[in-house]
């Protein structure tokens, strides 16, 4: 038997303690990957899962929108683990805000599951002010929906099977495995598959041969073989590293490089034994030979997530070891050791049917975390699509957000009047003053009906000469002008204005524009 401890909303209740919240309600907490926790009151409001922090702002203005802060909700839940600790020696953080632990030595101490959890739940409120629903069940996912419920559950067969197969997202913690799972899930509901009991009904054998890991993941949840803490010691395997620290160190920054010199050997360890994992576990001992450790639930172990886990980790046993320490010359830490537990054989997960899987895009993404983490989010921007009536008002800067495919927006419906692809090579952040001239070097201007005609009174007349700062020479072809109306949205700067393409020679094309100001240099196509 299992239980796991829940706390709702624990990305909004940690920005709120630390004072990044205002509101009391209409909250809603992003990250790259759009909205991942809200209050009943952004729900009304439409606000869901997922949703990109634009549409969510758009769709329910009043909302207060506040970006996730990772570290603080780690920080934040070690108190929450502290709590726990009192009742139960092993305990394993699915991810922040919901923990797991094997219940057998617990309940025969306290006599009952309703006792143990009154015990647990009035302990967390007492240390850290939050309202927590513990849930018993046999296997990782019935206890964590048995946590939603506040359930009890004595058969987790008979509870399981009628649920929806989309019960099973809720054991996904990683947003690589949430959308494996998604896609497992949408396969299966084109086969018929609609209950867990239909799923736990097919051959193992032919989903496993066809969808890999994610099956045997599924059918584990199923099949009460998840691997956390409910594996016999003797059966959990690790591959360790260690560090006897001398001298002793005293501070959080300096575990930095440490542990990333540490995570760098811990995998390719994992490497030479063709292995990866499922879970990580951090142990030091302290100059007052005081042991920790915590275990970590992950996708993957690599090298970001255990530099990342590790500093976290260590700069809360710090921070309570000087808070703790009534000694002037404080505690100090001895020996680090980080191991990768739950192991499984490399190739155990099956990659895609059609070309290759990389991390090359995963890296990229992990990179600009940490440069908006150094220079802060608004700083790091892409170029995103908006529009596609000309190549100067297309894009606009904004800050970057993973998953964000700014190559389909923009794309959806037609463009009248736009400038034919391709667009100009360069566009010119100032555009430069230009004249275009007829035979008799007199300035040509266009009429309303999109024709040229000179200013001396010419008549209708063709461009012959192209000057500007930088080029001059005769025009070898160009483009009939073509009118833009100012559009309804447009800023009340904007002005009806014309646009022509002109080429000098192989070497010279130029994106014109000709307005009220006369006319201008855009873009060079070369």
């Amino acid at each position: 038997m299992h239980a796991v401890v829940w706390i709702p909303l624990w990305p909004v209740e940690t920005l709120r303690s630390h004072g990044f919240i205002k509101q009391q309600e209409g909250v809603a907490v992003y990250d790259h990957n759009g909205i991942v926790s809200f209050d009943s009151k952004a729900a009304q409001l439409g606000i869901s899962y997922g949703m990109k922090k634009r549409y969510a702002k758009a769709s329910a203005p009043e909302i207060e929108l506040v970006r996730r802060r990772l570290d603080l909700e780690n920080f934040n839940f070690e108190k929450v683990m502290k709590a726990c600790e009192n009742f139960v020696s092993s305990l394993t953080i699915l991810r922040p805000g919901m923990l797991i632990f094997q219940t057998r030595g617990a309940v025969r101490m306290f006599g009952s599951q309703e006792k143990l959890a009154e015990e647990i739940l009035g302990k967390i409120t007492e240390d850290t002010g939050h309202e927590a629903h513990i849930g018993f069940g046999e296997g990782t996912l019935c206890a964590i929906l048995a946590a939603y419920n506040d359930q009890f559950v004595e058969n987790a067969q008979t509870y399981l099977d009628p649920l929806p197969v989309e019960a099973l997202e809720h054991a996904c913690f990683s947003p690589k495995l949430q959308a494996q799972m998604k896609t497992f899930i949408a396969d299966l509901q084109l086969l018929g598959i609609a209950t867990l009991a239909d799923l736990r009904a097919l051959d193992k054998s032919l989903l496993y041969s066809r969808f890999g890991y994610i099956a045997q993941f599924a059918f584990s949840l199923l099949e009460l073989e998840f691997s956390l803490p409910e594996q016999k010691e003797e059966l959990r395997r690790y591959i360790a590293v260690k560090r006897n620290l001398d001298p002793p160190v005293t501070n959080s920054e300096s575990f930095a490089f440490l542990a990333r010199e540490l995570g760098n050997e811990l995998v390719q360890l994992l490497e030479r034994e063709s292995c990866f994992a499922k879970e990580l576990c951090v142990y030091v001992r302290t100059s007052d030979s005081k042991e920790l450790s915590r275990t970590w639930h992950l996708d993957a172990v690599d090298v970001p997530t255990i530099v990342d886990r590790t500093r976290w980790q260590l700069k809360v046993w710090m921070e309570q070891l000087h808070e703790s320490d009534s000694d002037d010359e404080g505690q100090s830490v001895t020996y680090l050791e980080i191991r990768a537990q739950s192991l499984f054989p490399a190739g155990f997960s099956q990659g895609v049917l059609w070309g290759r899987e990389d991390s090359y895009s995963e890296l990229a993404h992990k990179a600009i975390n940490r440069l908006q983490a150094l220079v802060g989010q608004e700083k790091v921007l892409i170029p995103t699509l908006k529009a596609q009536l000309a190549p100067n008002t297309a894009y606009k800067l904004e800050p970057w957000e993973c998953g964000n495919n700014s190559a389909d927006k923009g794309k959806d419906g037609s463009w009248p009047g736009a400038i034919p692809r391709p667009w100009p090579r360069k566009i010119l952040e100032t555009y430069e003053p230009i004249t275009i001239c007829d035979v008799q070097g007199h300035v040509c201007v266009v009429n309303s009906l999109g024709r040229f005609y000179c200013v001396h009174g010419c008549g209708f007349v063709e461009p012959v000469f192209f000057n500007s700062q930088r080029y001059s020479g005769e025009i070898n072809s160009y483009s009939a002008p073509w009118l833009h109306r100012r559009q309804w949205w447009a800023p009340k700067k904007e002005t009806d204005h014309v646009w022509c393409e002109v080429v000098l020679d192989d070497l010279h094309a130029f994106l014109c524009r000709w307005d009220s100001a006369g006319w201008r240099l855009v873009g060079e196509y070369t």
